[in-house]
């Protein structure tokens, strides 16, 4: 219940103009790196937020949610999750910004195996590096984003290719 109280009162603050906030939705194709070698290509998307923080400086969060089901007779199901946090550098050309990000990534994917009667599941976590490049074409209040993003975690890198398109609430910082 507190986190929809936070959410509110930001999307307020950014109505005030106290806030500049852009917030929307991404659609990518993962590439999942499932051992050397392999990528398993999935359709992924989910909600993204930026926190303007001047003309050259922003702060993004954004989910992303993978699923995959394989097999007939037993059946594999696995939900990827990733959640990350990064600064970003713009580079504005006018009404076009090049855009440039680091910060951490955390994933968790869910795989549970069924049939024959059988049903046998497991859950990890990684923590990696999410590097990534975009860019933005401002059509206030409208702008569409498409990039790269790469997430680093031990022995695996998953590649991500997409677009999206963000809302801005608030004014200027």
């Amino acid at each position: 219940m507190s986190r929809w109280f936070l959410l509110g009162g930001v999307l307020l603050a950014g109505q005030a103009g106290a806030v500049p906030l852009r917030a929307g939705v991404d659609v990518a194709l993962l590439l999942r790196q499932e051992a050397p070698g392999h990528h398993t290509g999935l359709l992924s998307g989910g909600p993204r937020v930026v926190f303007d923080l001047g003309r050259y400086l922003a702060l993004s969060g954004d989910y992303r949610f993978a699923w995959s089901s394989e097999g007939t007779v037993a059946r594999v199901v696995t939900r990827y999750h990733r959640v990350s946090v990064r600064p970003e550098l713009h580079l504005p050309v006018r009404t076009t910004d090049f855009v440039l990000a680091v910060g951490p990534a955390l994933t968790v994917s869910h795989s549970s195996l069924g049939g024959g009667g059988t049903h046998v599941s497991t859950t990890a976590a990684r923590i990696g590096l999410s590097g990534g490049a975009a860019v933005d074409i401002h059509l206030e209040p409208l702008t569409l984003r498409t990039g790269m993003d790469l997430v680093w975690a031990a022995q695996r890198m998953d590649v991500s290719v997409g677009i999206g398109a963000l809302f801005t609430f608030g004014g200027e910082p």
